[in-house]
């Protein structure tokens, strides 16, 4: 029988919370960790006193600290499986930075790096660990971020989102499913050979 656990990283309580019911549950081990927790609030350096430091703070709490500190207990307790897989869902904006987007820029940028450093770590206990870094993906978030683009250009929104599709490689968004399909390869016996890599999807941001 598979079940969920709905875990807030901004909840000091959370993690110990998880770890805890996952202990008590029939289920202990382990086999494939995916850290897709994420948000994206945007201030620029500049912004009035106090507010780029919130962001910044609640940003790198949820985008980088919680996968870091989940991923640490599950280890130093001994949850995972032997060969184990850890995917963290990074972001081309891991690679590229973006106006208005240091705190999340700096969160993916961490997760790639933590990918790289964890799977030197782990290799020789033979689990792997991988990063998915999406660019434009058909989701709620970024449609909305697309509005918010085209209402601060004063334009329609699907003149917005035709123009930035024509610059990437196959002139379009990929789909949460095509996401989905490369995670559950990285989480497959296949891809047992493939370790510290960030892979990258929808062409290159801008």
């Amino acid at each position: 029988r598979r079940g969920y656990y709905v875990l807030d990283f901004l909840d000091p309580e959370g993690i110990q919370a998880f770890t805890g019911a996952l202990r008590n549950s029939r289920h202990r081990e382990i086999y494939g960790l995916v850290n897709n927790a994420g948000i994206c609030d945007t201030q620029s350096l500049w912004s009035g006193e106090g507010t780029f430091m919130d962001v910044w703070k609640r940003v790198l709490r949820v985008n980088l600290e919680g996968p870091v500190e989940l991923t640490h207990v599950l280890l130093a307790d001994n949850f995972f499986s032997i060969d184990g897989r850890i995917v963290n869902i990074a972001s081309q904006l891991g690679r590229v930075g973006r106006a208005e987007h240091s705190a999340y820029c700096a969160s993916k940028f961490g997760l790639v790096g933590v990918t790289e450093a964890w799977s030197r770590e782990r290799a020789p206990h033979g689990m792997t660990v991988n990063a998915v870094c999406p660019g434009w993906i058909g989701t709620e978030k970024v449609l909305e971020d697309l509005e918010r683009r085209a209402k601060a250009k004063n334009r329609d929104v699907s003149r917005e989102r035709a123009e930035l599709e024509a610059r990437l490689d196959q002139r379009r968004f990929n789909t949460p499913q095509e996401v989905a399909n490369i995670v559950a390869f990285l989480l497959s016996p296949e891809a047992s050979g493939i370790t510290g890599q960030a892979i990258g999807m929808s062409g290159p941001m801008f």
